[in-house]
């Protein structure tokens, strides 16, 4: 069974040389088989998030803290994957 867990997440955004904080220590922990909503206001971070987590940032983007996704082949921390790497788990698991 595979689950999702992010501790002490936070991303910054580059523009013109500073870094802005943009999500700031998230967690989250899901289980195989849940459902998970983000709500919140227009502009807090939710797509960003969603998408950083599965590897989709944009360039400018800096992740901080940790992303674990636990199964098969026990624990990855999916800060640490490649470009390729995602690519073959996204959406397969």
């Amino acid at each position: 069974m595979i689950e999702f867990r992010a501790e002490h997440f936070s991303l910054d955004f580059e523009n013109e040389k500073k870094w802005y904080p943009a999500v700031t220590d998230f967690n989250m922990h899901i289980d195989a088989g849940e459902m998970v909503a983000l709500i919140g206001e227009s502009g807090c971070g939710k797509s960003i998030t969603a998408l950083s987590m599965m590897g989709l940032q944009p360039p400018n983007t800096r992740i901080m803290g940790h992303m674990y996704l636990n199964g098969e082949n026990g624990q990855e921390d999916l800060n640490e994957l490649t470009k390729k790497e995602w690519t073959s788990i996204r959406g397969k698991r």
